[in-house]
């Protein structure tokens, strides 16, 4: 029995790994989605600050912790 590879298919919900870093199934490039390529779509944390998704600070996997004025949902903290 001869087997062909199953195509990958963006979109469908489904990570395809080599392929893709994620697949929510709509991959429409909105904070903690995907975007229409399969890769990450930015987010908060990401060590990235996206003014446009609201983001007035992105320390990374800093944010929140002693000593970092980025708090966890990305806004500044004065301390």
């Amino acid at each position: 029995e001869i087997r062909l590879p199953v195509p990958v298919r963006t979109g469908d919900g489904v990570v395809d790994d080599g392929f893709e870093e994620c697949d929510d199934g709509e991959n429409l490039g909105v904070s903690t989605g995907c975007n229409p390529d399969c890769t990450e779509a930015a987010t908060c944390g990401d060590g990235v600050r996206q003014p446009e998704l609201g983001e007035e600070c992105d320390a990374g996997s800093q944010n929140g912790e002693p000593g970092s004025t980025c708090s966890e949902d990305c806004m500044i903290e004065v301390q």
